[in-house]
């Protein structure tokens, strides 16, 4: 018998995914890095990469969405899918980024709506335990900071769900019948090490390298050694109703949001993949064709003005995009470097260089659809999750280009 559970594997030693999920997390990693322009050495417009982001999310709730219809539904896909997503979720912040606020409340309510309904699902087979599935509080742990969770409250007319219900619900379901005790933590860390002592040699020094590095995270928000289960802000929400998790009546409100606002590029081809960009069509974006007047005026409407604006601000100089940095190939070494060591490092909180924001306001909230810039006319207004009702969700700006995971 193996000295940890078949079919399990440690992205670090806080967190326990599933061989299937951890796939699959790998590829929706790389989708994202697909839709990052910084990756590219490419601009094309301010959220892109959140957008992107968004739509991938989207795409996986699609899948989530068959697996759930009909009678007879795959709760066992469905979960699986859902681990891999909130793991994605929390990894990639970008996603709660965005100026549509609309957008990131129907993902809000997707997810979560979905988690319940397989959580429900799994309780009435007698399946939601560590027997069944070994990581299952880490998946619900994940969940609950796959994003600014706090923050969405149901909207300023309470036309989403108020995720801090299912926060709470999530939590009580662990107090009572999931909680981490020190058994539980000793065997799992006793798993850990059976399963790092099984690796190649190569493989366990990358992991030591990428522990020393941020201090094995022990002080990281979401680790083994943090009870977030406890009751917290949320305890104040509103009791569910028996709708209030339906899946398909949030999933539904969010497709009916997608017909009335764009969701494909409004710079560029229709598509957020940048790898299937043509060399042409990338040509326009790249930080090499931005080295001098005349390549900025042959640049598509608004992207010169923006790059003009940037550069007076000081956030941008002409070494940002005249393809002339001595030390642009250094870096580029770097980071082929530093990105493998990274995902080695998805965290069961959120990710380093990703915090959710509480600050940000532009104005009153429209229809999310994606203006010059990657802005909305009359942008929503952000605030954090303990702030008056109504405020929707969001990140600070700060952290949307270039700042979170690579």
């Amino acid at each position: 018998m193996s000295d940890f559970p078949e079919g399990y594997t440690w992205p670090n030693r806080h967190l326990m995914v599933s061989r299937k999920a951890a796939e699959q997390i790998e590829a929706l990693l790389q989708q994202s890095d697909n839709r990052n322009p910084e990756f590219h050495d490419m601009y094309v417009y301010n959220d892109f990469h959140g957008y992107g982001v968004c739509h991938l999310i989207v795409s996986e709730l699609k899948k989530i969405h068959k697996a759930l219809s009909g009678k007879e539904q795959d709760i066992d896909e469905a979960w699986t899918l859902l681990e891999s997503l909130v793991v994605f979720m929390e990894t990639e912040g970008a996603w709660s980024m965005v100026e549509d606020a609309d957008l990131q409340w129907g993902i809000g309510s997707g997810v979560c709506s979905a988690m319940m309904t397989v959580v429900n699902a799994l309780k009435e087979q007698g399946r939601l335990n560590r027997e069944c599935i070994p990581n299952v509080e880490h998946v619900l742990r994940i969940a609950h900071f796959c994003g600014p969770l706090g923050d969405f409250d149901g909207g300023p007319d309470g036309n989403w769900l108020n995720v801090n219900i299912f926060l709470r619900e999530i939590k009580q379901i662990v107090r009572e019948e999931l909680e981490p005790t020190d058994e539980v933590k000793e065997q799992e860390k006793k798993w850990y090490e059976a399963w790092k002592a099984a690796q190649h040699e190569k493989i366990r020094k990358a992991i030591e390298r990428a522990q020393e590095e941020d201090g094995d995270g022990d002080e990281d928000e979401g680790n083994r050694e943090d009870e977030w289960y406890l009751p917290g802000n949320e305890a104040d929400a509103p009791a569910p109703k028996a709708t209030t998790f339906k899946f398909t009546t949030w999933y539904n409100k969010l497709q009916k949001h997608l017909k009335e606002v764009p969701v494909v590029p409004f710079r560029g081809p229709p598509e957020w993949d940048l790898t299937k960009w043509t060399k042409e069509e990338r040509a326009p974006f790249a930080f090499g064709g931005m080295d001098s007047d005349d390549d900025l005026a042959g640049l598509p409407g608004g992207v010169k003005e923006l790059l003009e604006e940037l550069a007076k601000r000081g956030q941008m100089d002409a070494e940002d995009f005249s393809g002339e940095d001595d030390e642009d190939e250094e870096d580029e070494e770097e980071e082929e470097e530093e990105r493998p060591q990274k995902r080695q490092k998805q965290s069961g909180g959120q990710a380093k260089g990703k915090q959710p924001a509480k600050n940000q306001s532009k104005g009153n909230q429209s229809k999310g659809n994606q203006q010059k810039g990657g802005q909305q006319k009359g942008g929503p207004k952000k605030g954090s999750g303990n702030g008056p009702k109504g405020k929707p969700p969001g990140a600070a700006k700060g952290a949307a280009k270039g700042k979170g995971r690579k």
